[in-house]
């Protein structure tokens, strides 16, 4: 559903399982291979190279994501009326709280021959990431709060009972 709408957008998407079914099976079980940060930074990294190999996409800037929440909470936050600026700052913390939990993965990988610096960029949260949604959803929608409605289906129902709940 998230590819269908970034496709309307206009933007390209590649989705993808970082196990197989029968390692995902695998992993129903034994919860081991969600942990296994060198096969997963690996497989990133193939498919990272599949689109900055391609002479048709060799230039164009790629941006991921997964199963986190960083920018649907971004754009709540938005449609409840925080600044942007308190929004983006918000959104750039984890890097600052995540920095050792980085630095261990980094040295995890390295025995691997993994590239850091090709990597370091999947573990991180830059502010030109979340400025470059931001700006796309106000050009496109003219606000998160038009966006939520518009494009996500979320009633203005709802918005109002989030700032209700939410906000003092």
């Amino acid at each position: 559903m998230v590819a269908e709408m970034l496709n309307v957008d206009g933007l390209a998407t590649l989705l993808f399982d970082l196990l197989t079914p029968s390692e995902e099976a695998v992993d129903l079980r034994t919860r081991q291979l969600r942990f296994d940060i060198p096969l997963l930074a690996e497989r990133l990294l193939i498919a990272g190279d599949a689109i900055t190999d391609r002479p048709d996409t060799a230039g164009l800037p790629v941006g991921t994501f997964g199963a986190s929440t960083g920018a649907a909470a971004a754009l709540i936050l938005l449609a409840l009326g925080v600044p942007t600026e308190t929004v983006v700052a918000d959104y750039g913390l984890s890097d600052g709280y995540n920095i050792d939990v980085r630095k261990a993965i980094y040295e995890h990988l390295r025995p691997f021959g993994v590239d850091i610096k090709k990597v370091a960029p999947y573990f991180t949260a830059p502010e030109s990431r979340i400025r470059a949604l931001l700006e796309h959803v106000d050009a496109r929608y003219g606000s998160a709060v038009d966006y939520l409605v518009k494009k996500a289906g979320v009633s203005k129902k709802a918005i109002a009972l989030l700032k209700d709940a939410l906000l003092e």
